[in-house]
């Protein structure tokens, strides 16, 4: 080469080429090299390039990995946290419906569906779900009489009622948490093909009331007979 070029020449030569501006004849003529001096530069400093990506590339790599193992540290404490939630803050209402699953949602400003990934896998709460299953169907069928009752006394009645009053013909999708329409019969127009379970809210409160009512019915059943 006739002197020994530096390495900031070098990678003139390099960026250059590379940016696309000129070509090996015109670098060798500008820097006054040959052909073969301009092309085996080329080669070198493409390999250092190669090779410093390679690193950059697994470096990135690297952190990414170390990014997701504490992303999936954070969830798991996440998930710790939601359960230790739910049980400290259950109160009876939970033995009907997801109340305090919706509150956690709330508190930690979180979506619900984190919050039930969280407690999917809870054995308690695999049994609590059995029981509001239960609790849910003999509730409805509860408040099936009770608004059969209420409702004779009104010309309108909403969503709600009128899926209270037609029971039969729906069932308790549990996944879902609705009521879906499952008649063999051609769905009427007023009526929901699916209902949310949370429409339902305010069950636990309207049993309450219809066991006190039987309650004060049987004791009036009796206090007559005894004075019979």
């Amino acid at each position: 080469m006739g002197k020994r070029l530096s390495k900031t020449t070098k990678q003139k030569i390099y960026q250059r080429f590379m940016s696309g501006e000129t070509n090996i004849t015109k670098l060798a003529k500008n820097f006054r090299l040959s052909r073969k001096v301009v092309y085996k530069i080329l080669q070198e400093e493409l390999q250092k390039h190669s090779e410093e990506t390679l690193k950059q590339i697994r470096l990135k790599e690297k952190k990414e990995k170390e990014k997701q193992q504490e992303e999936r540290k954070a969830k798991a404490a996440e998930r710790r946290k939601i359960r230790s939630m739910f049980w400290e803050l259950k109160t009876h209402v939970d033995d009907f419906w997801d109340h305090t699953e919706y509150k956690i949602a709330d508190k930690l400003n979180i979506c619900i569906s984190e919050v039930f990934r969280a407690l999917q896998n809870d054995v308690k709460y695999k049994k609590l779900k059995t029981l509001r299953n239960k609790n849910l169907e003999a509730a409805m069928n509860r408040l099936q009489l009770q608004n059969s009752i209420s409702m004779s006394k009104s010309t309108r009645i909403n969503t709600t009622q009128a899926v209270m009053l037609s029971l039969s013909v729906y069932k308790h999708d549990t996944a879902r948490e609705k009521l879906i329409y499952s008649a063999n019969v051609e769905r009427p127009n007023d009526m929901p093909e699916a209902l949310p379970v949370h429409h339902f809210s305010h069950m636990h409160y309207l049993v309450q009331q219809l066991e006190e009512h039987e309650e004060e019915q049987a004791e009036e059943m009796e206090a007559q007979k005894q004075e019979a």
